[in-house]
């Protein structure tokens, strides 16, 4: 019944459009943001514990990313000293570990050499055990050969040769401890590190080979990566799961992903099963890949670009048409939590619970910024004459203030529907007239109540139940007992803070506003009338020093989310309620990425 539903609206107004509807917001790094050439950066991915990052471009240099830089790691003066497989840091050096050599790196410079592999010879999974370097060594003249070595500050010494029948080796370290997992025709086993020492641990009788290891609670419990790239969870020694194939999955360290279409997606393996957390349609397949914990991050090394991906912020490129999120002014909830995005282009498309994007066919309304839900109905405005929007479903609608542009809507306490209209001042009605179908009888606040600005780009209400309102060239309140406008405006009253796009009345019942020149202000009226230019009381923080306008305010829990243009910023609102601290976050540019400022009340 739903189904058939559901395809019934397709037939007579929407059309859905494929997963994915949204992508892992990405950051690119390039020659054009960070000065340096980061194309086809395959090779292993490292990372220290201060969250640097260490990558190689193909027969490029080794580079080093802070959050705001990248620069040459060390000076090799044009030498090819190998792939970068691993950087260590020990005792106030780098250890470049390459497919060749370890670098002794200091202050950029080159302080040792220690040559471990020939020419026909290979080195890789260098990992750091109580101060010294483990890694494995393949020598491809004797049939690859395999021996464990150790470099201890000073030598390098042979920890194991493996027989011939070895077919690979793989070094995994979990919560402290290190383990050596062999591969062999017959069977694999494992070794504990202690005392200094590899000791026998377990012997796996299976057919399957460990090839990397990705969800390992001990020696008995772990699923891996076999040769012919399946996985299989073993459990109490036995393997219980095969994994249903992931199409061209590539694990690098004990990250899965795959390339699908377009899309490059990254796993994580929770409750025995790879889990997307983390898509793009940006850069090439993800040959190497790291974690970053601290900023929840993945970098990818890919033929092309190399990526940061932030699996907890997406986006959604292809809201209309399948193929583009252009201009987008208004984004709604309705009451079933589906998110209604009107485009100034001439679009609309719903976002529904299921995370599929369904486009309203022949709409020719140009949105603009503001909106509200009203029950199961939502109210949208249009460009020019389009005015106020009912939308009773995303198939029928009817005009309910034809004549008018407007840019706000607002639903107060008593049930009051207010439209911040241009030119023509607010308007209000009872919010339940919107129930009868009938013509809508608006009343006016305009220029005989004294209302003195021009485009009304915000409304909300302080705790007397006094109705504010801002635009661009200032800031005004409405009298609800006298019924008169009080207005502070920014050429007269030389206050820039006046200009506003957004204010808020919080859960604590203070009144917040954005200001045009970035300020964040309070208002402490003492009482219903108590209207002077000392009751804006602005908060200080660096970040709302910028002079970059705060477009829209919002609360979330207990934060307001500020639009400051070229950031969103996190204000603290129960720690500053509790004693006046001010604390703020902020996603960063690298993090948020956004391609234009932040959109007037579009959240």
């Amino acid at each position: 019944m739903v189904s058939r539903l559901f395809f019934f609206f397709l037939s007579v107004g929407l059309f859905a459009q494929d997963l994915p509807v949204s992508e892992s917001n990405a950051f690119i790094y390039n020659s054009f943001n960070y000065g340096k050439d980061f194309f086809n950066a395959v090779n292993p991915i490292t990372m220290d514990a201060d969250g640097s990052v260490w990558c190689q471009p193909y027969m490029g240099e080794i580079l080093k990313i802070n959050n705001a830089d990248a620069s040459v790691a060390a000076d090799l003066n044009g030498r090819n000293y190998g792939t970068l497989e691993k950087v260590l840091c020990l005792n106030d050096c780098e250890y470049y570990c390459t497919s060749q050599c370890i670098l002794v790196v200091r202050d950029k410079k080159i302080v040792r050499q220690i040559n471990v592999a020939s020419l026909k010879e290979i080195t890789a999974q260098f990992v750091l055990v109580q101060d010294k370097i483990y890694f494995v060594k393949v020598n491809a003249i004797k049939g690859r050969a395999l021996e464990l070595l150790c470099f201890d500050g000073t030598t390098v010494n042979i920890v194991r040769r493996f027989p011939a029948e070895t077919l690979s080796v793989f070094q995994y370290t979990h919560n402290g401890k290190h383990y050596l997992f062999e591969n062999q025709i017959t069977q694999s086993t494992s070794y504990a590190f202690e005392n200094n020492m590899f000791r026998l641990a377990k012997k796996y009788l299976f057919n399957h080979k460990i090839l990397r290891v990705i969800d390992f609670k001990d020696l008995d419990n772990f699923t891996f990566i076999d040769f012919q790239n399946k996985a299989f969870t073993l459990k109490k020694g036995a393997i219980k799961i095969e994994h249903p194939d992931i199409p061209f999955l590539i694990v690098s360290d004990t990250i899965a992903s795959n390339v699908s279409g377009n899309q490059k997606y990254i796993y994580n393996f929770i409750s025995d099963q790879f889990i997307p957390v983390a898509n793009s349609g940006a850069g090439d397949t993800f040959f190497s890949k790291l974690y970053s914990d601290q900023s929840n991050s993945y970098y990818c090394g890919t033929n092309t670009n190399f990526l940061r991906l932030f699996p907890h912020i997406k986006k959604y490129p292809r809201l209309f048409y399948n193929g583009n999120s252009n201009s987008v002014f208004t984004l709604q909830q309705d009451g079933k939590g589906q998110i209604w995005a009107g485009s100034y282009q001439a679009a609309l498309s719903i976002i529904t619970n299921e995370n599929k994007v369904v486009q309203v066919k022949d709409n020719r309304t140009r949105f603009l910024n503001g909106g509200t839900t009203y029950k199961d109905k939502m109210l949208l405005l249009g460009e020019s004459n389009g005015g106020l929007i009912l939308y009773d479903n995303p198939t029928k609608h009817r005009i309910i203030a034809d004549s008018v542009s407007g840019y706000f809507t607002y639903i107060s306490k008593d049930k009051k529907l207010y439209l911040g209209t241009s030119m023509k001042g607010i308007w209000h009605t009872d919010v339940s007239s919107l129930d009868s179908g009938k013509k809508i009888n608006w009343h006016k606040i305009n220029e005989k109540q004294g209302l003195d600005l021009e485009n009304i780009l915000t409304i909300s209400e302080d705790r007397f139940g006094n109705l504010w309102y801002g635009s661009g060239r200032g800031i005004g309140v409405y009298d609800i007992q006298s019924r008169r406008c009080r207005t502070w405006k920014t050429d007269t009253d030389k206050k820039a803070f006046a200009g506003t796009r957004a204010i808020l009345l919080d859960s604590y019942n203070t009144l917040w506003i954005g200001a045009r020149n970035g300020e964040l202000l309070f208002y402490n009226g003492k009482n219903a009338t108590d209207y002077a230019m000392k009751n804006f009381i602005s908060i200080k923080h660096p970040l709302f020093e910028n002079g970059k306008a705060i477009t829209f305010i919002h609360q979330w829990d207990d934060y307001l989310i500020l639009g400051a243009s070229d950031k969103i910023l996190l204000f603290n609102l129960k720690q500053w309620h509790k004693n006046k601290t001010v604390s703020v976050r902020y996603l960063n540019p690298m993090e948020i990425n956004l391609s234009s400022d932040t959109e007037q009340n579009t959240i």
